[in-house]
């Protein structure tokens, strides 16, 4: 009896675990189409969904390491509410909210690899997710293809009228053109090589499509570093490059030359250096073509504008910064914004000096863990660790071009997979995995 018993109840724990095991997939694939065809909050709530699930199905049992990638993001939610008081609540709230988002969904990330505890069926899934979502935008493009041959067709109408792309189409290109690189076999099929190839051309047109300079540079960081191409060394040439950059950039301030047509992809590339420089611009067509340095400048007033508290905890989540003008943003005049295009600004503005270095951390930290998991031997591990050191590169690019981390939904999918990675990487430290030195000491 107590035999039958125990068979039984080992063969409910078995149901159980796979029952448990295809739900994960099923609200992986629900997390990733949920930046493309539900609201932004869907991010959120299914992210929390799915950790508190996980929490009551582990009894509470909490991974001791994952405080450590969501330690820094509650530390900056802190110094945030520390200095919100007077400021409307709505805002204080919704600098919270992409505060936590990402790490929300990081964290998810991380307790799905932590379940399903096979990386290759995680990034299958990353790369059909992507599939799709590369024929759901190529789809609006042929619904009205003209458009896009058309001569007076700008690349703000071109985006307005079909979208401008999803990373989550970049990234799983990135991972069928790198994973058999290192041996990583995403499909077993006999005919994987035709339908993989149909695959890449599909997500390779989305990702060109998107005419979005964000998402070409998101390719060209990841891809230069899977190639084996960023080192340590390298590293600080391409530091010293940046700071020649900079300086002939400051001083190109002084030059007020002609400009590229704006409105043209080529002039965009042209002007994207000039576009984003701080700068008081005083001429209402010169804020409109440079808005986001101009906005940079104003938020860099805002910052400036109180006492040593506030350089170094900043103004608090809530603060809003003053543009001196009316502008018409997504249909509504605006002179006072809560959010800026620079998240680097956006974090100064919202907790200081402190905050900013703090975030600076954070993406160190990241760097830190992939470059000691890219040291293995396993061609696996490899992969592994360069996408994480790739993604935290990404990471420091698009927070400085578009808020990034702190996006309300653009980079789940990037934080998705950066939790599957690190939990990989940690089960890899755990398990012995030939890894030169541990994770940490």
């Amino acid at each position: 009896m107590d035999a039958a018993l125990f068979e039984h109840s080992a063969v409910l724990s078995k149901s159980t675990e796979r029952s448990s095991y295809w739900f994960t997939l099923f609200i992986v694939y629900v997390l990733l189409f949920a930046n493309t065809f539900f609201p932004v909050f869907a991010v959120t709530a299914i992210a929390l969904i799915y950790i508190i699930i996980y929490l009551l199905l582990s009894k509470l049992r909490v991974p001791k390491d994952i405080w450590r990638y969501c330690s820094i993001p509650v530390v900056l939610a802190v110094i945030g509410f520390s200095g919100c008081f007077g400021h409307d609540l709505y805002d204080v709230m919704k600098d919270a909210w992409y505060i936590v988002n990402s790490a929300l969904v990081l964290l998810a990330g991380y307790l799905v690899m932590k379940r399903v505890g096979d990386i290759e069926r995680l990034l299958r899934v990353l790369v059909i997710a992507g599939f799709i979502v590369a024929l759901y935008h190529l789809g609006d493009i042929a619904s009205d293809p003209t458009f896009l041959f058309s001569d007076s067709a700008t690349v703000g109408a071109f985006r307005q009228e079909v979208g401008n792309g999803y990373l989550l189409t970049c990234i799983s290109l990135l991972i069928m053109m790198f994973s058999n690189r290192f041996g990583i076999e995403l499909f077993t099929s006999r005919h994987k090589k035709v339908f993989v190839s149909i695959m890449i051309l599909v997500t390779a047109a989305s990702t060109i499509l998107s005419l979005s300079r964000t998402m070409w540079g998101f390719f060209i960081i990841v891809a230069f570093v899977m190639l084996g191409q960023f080192t340590l060394k390298r590293a600080r040439i391409f530091f010293y490059v940046a700071l020649i950059l900079t300086v002939l950039m400051t001083l190109q301030t002084f030059n007020s030359g002609g400009q590229a047509e704006h409105n043209t992809m080529l002039g965009k590339i042209v002007d994207s250096v000039d576009e984003v420089m701080l700068r008081d611009y005083t001429k209402a067509s010169d804020i409109h073509l440079h808005w986001r340095g101009y906005e940079s400048y104003m938020a860099m007033q805002t910052y400036l504008s109180g006492g040593w508290w506030n350089l170094v905890f900043g103004h608090g989540f809530g603060k809003l910064v003053d543009l001196k003008i009316k502008m018409l943003l997504g249909g509504n005049e605006f002179r006072f914004v809560p959010i800026l295009h620079n998240g680097f600004m956006y974090i100064l503005v919202k907790t200081g000096a402190a905050g900013t270095a703090l975030y600076l951390m954070y993406l160190f930290l990241f760097y830190k863990h992939g470059s000691v998991i890219a040291s293995s031997k396993e061609s696996k591990d490899v992969f592994v660790g360069r996408m994480i050191i790739a993604i935290s590169l990404v990471l420091g690019f698009t927070t400085f071009v578009f808020l990034g981390y702190f996006h309300k939904s653009t980079m789940v999918s990037t934080m998705f997979l950066l939790g599957l990675l690190l939990c990989y990487a940690r089960e890899r430290k755990i398990n012995g995995a030939g890894l030169r030195r541990p994770l940490e000491r």
